[in-house]
């Protein structure tokens, strides 16, 4: 038996919209009564559950930003689904012994709708909280590696044979005994007289940190976070901070703390348009060769933090922690700018969703 279900027509809707995705999906709803109301009651039911499901397959796309972002919105989204999807109806079928209603239906996914409401959600954020975003990021890259060798210890064995005295003493009573021993010796050659792993020698790289701001900044465009790198912010004592931070970094790898809150403590104070500071290091590796492509790899290991100085001090709201991506490439820039990219665009996403919570 055929049962068609009345709706509401999508030509209109069709014309005003681009559809991208499209899913066939299938709903079963057991009943026990099929007549009357609640007839109409089941059938709805059927079709809303099958609609819903190809939304749900659509939003399984997401990245983790994306979807943290589309829970905000997820009851606006199913409660008025119609807005955001095309569901049409194709076809129904009702197992009398098994008391199911069975409906097929196609749907076609309106992204430009749920993009723009994602966007829309963020701005309105944004808007509760001060704007401004200073950013406090560096890159460094593999300078090249001295490595050490170890010193080789050999020992060689000989026949020779020299006599040896020794004293005993008993009851007062000194005697002395000769005997015969076989010596060895023991020489070095080569390496270092200390055992060392290898040193990776690194330093700031002033393009990698230009790129990797580039494409961090890029992910912000769609929102209404204002962005500024330190030095934009045209303030010679935070500059001259920044500028220590780097020789930190480059000789031990990190910051110190004091030096870290030294820069955030006088963007709070000297710049009170600033709500939010983000610190982030990057780290370029070594050269390597994928094996599955052949081409030069270049891993970039990124982590950072999340600073709030809306209140009277500083306070931390989020530590990224390390992540690392991989770059590919023909050559060693493409594969450096491939590894910036993704950890740069992944890294703003993560900071869009904090800032947006």
């Amino acid at each position: 038996m055929k049962i068609f279900i009345a709706i509401l027509s999508t030509s209109l809707l069709l014309s005003l919209n681009l559809l991208a995705v499209t899913y066939n999906e299938v709903a079963e709803v057991t009943y026990k009564k099929f007549k009357g109301n609640e007839k109409q009651v089941i059938m709805d039911k059927a079709f809303k559950i099958a609609c819903l499901k190809g939304l749900k397959k659509y939003v399984n796309t997401f990245d983790d930003a994306k979807y943290q972002n589309y829970r905000k919105v997820k009851n606006k989204v199913e409660d008025n689904f119609l807005d955001y999807l095309v569901c049409d109806f194709v076809d129904d079928d009702l197992l009398k012994k098994e008391k199911k209603y069975m409906v097929t239906v196609r749907i076609e996914i309106f992204e430009k709708e749920i993009n723009a409401l994602l966007i829309d959600n963020n701005t309105s954020a944004a808007n509760n909280i001060k704007s401004g975003i200073a950013l406090v990021m560096f890159a460094l890259q593999v300078d090249g590696a001295k490595s050490f060798d170890i010193k080789d210890y050999q020992r060689s064995d000989t026949s020779n044979t020299e006599n040896a005295s020794q004293v005993e003493a008993s009851d007062g009573v000194e005697t002395i005994s000769n005997s015969e021993v076989t010596t060895s010796e023991t020489s070095t050659t080569g390496g270092s007289d200390e055992s060392k792993s290898d040193i990776i020698q690194s330093s700031y790289s002033e393009k990698a940190t230009e790129d990797f701001l580039g494409a961090f900044t890029e992910e912000f465009t769609m929102t209404n976070f204002e962005l500024t790198d330190v030095y934009m912010l045209f303030d010679d004592d935070i500059s001259d901070i920044y500028d220590e931070m780097k020789t930190e970094i480059e000789e031990g790898g990190q910051p110190k703390s004091r030096t870290k809150a030294k820069v955030i403590g006088m963007i709070q104070k000297n710049h009170k348009d600033i709500g939010h500071v983000v610190y982030a290091k990057v780290y370029l590796g070594q050269k390597e060769i994928d094996q599955s492509t052949g081409n030069i790899k270049i891993t970039a290991q990124v982590n950072g933090e999340v600073w709030n100085i809306t209140d009277r001090r500083p306070k931390l709201v989020s530590s990224v922690s390390p992540a690392v991506f991989a770059g590919l490439g023909s050559t060693l820039d493409v594969a450096r700018t491939n590894a910036l990219k993704q950890s740069s665009e992944n890294s703003s996403k993560t900071i869009i969703n904090i800032l947006s919570n």
